[in-house]
């Protein structure tokens, strides 16, 4: 990783198995990543976009803060195993997270931070064919156990429900 696009707070690693261990407080699993100032708007779209995916994804909230060095983007979530295949998934495209303590203090929406940003990071969630898929897979989801209500996103179509169904089995655990 570019030294300049951006530095994960640090903490130790589990000696037994080398794995990353999220910082946790009540039921919530927090993940938090340091991002430079001296990066340009460029650069800190490509900094953020894939934490913000990969949060999307494993239905994190994404916040934020500025801070003195840059800004720092807390991802919260809901669980564990949530957080750890989100750090999985930033391992496979070579960015690494490494905990260490801090303040939960000050931290609000990603897009109240840096709103100039927004725009263009929505853009690029909805062209992503990762997000596509955990969409489709969501709703097939929620499909078979609350096929009823009004959601924001609608079924699927009896077609793509297949092709869903398709891709769950032959996906592995």
């Amino acid at each position: 990783m570019n030294p300049d696009m951006g530095k994960a707070s640090r903490r130790k690693r589990d000696q037994r198995s080398g794995r990353l261990h999220p910082k946790s407080a009540a039921n919530n699993v927090f993940v938090l990543h340091r991002l430079s100032s001296s990066l340009s708007k460029d650069q800190l779209i490509h900094a953020v976009f894939p934490l913000w995916k990969f949060g999307w994804i494993e239905e994190a909230r994404t916040l934020a803060k500025k801070t003195a060095d840059g800004y720092e983007v807390l991802q919260d979530f809901l669980d564990s195993a949530a957080a750890e295949r989100y750090c999985d998934n930033l391992r496979r495209h070579r960015i690494e997270h490494i905990p260490e303590p801090f303040a939960k203090e000050g931290f609000v929406p990603l897009a109240q931070v840096m709103p100039e940003l927004t725009g263009v990071l929505a853009t690029m969630l909805a062209e992503d064919a990762d997000v596509a898929l955990s969409i489709d897979l969501s709703t097939a989801k929620r499909m078979e156990t609350k096929p009823t209500g009004d959601y924001l996103f609608p079924d699927l179509s009896p077609e793509a429900y297949a092709e869903v169904l398709k891709l769950r089995q032959k996906k592995p655990n």
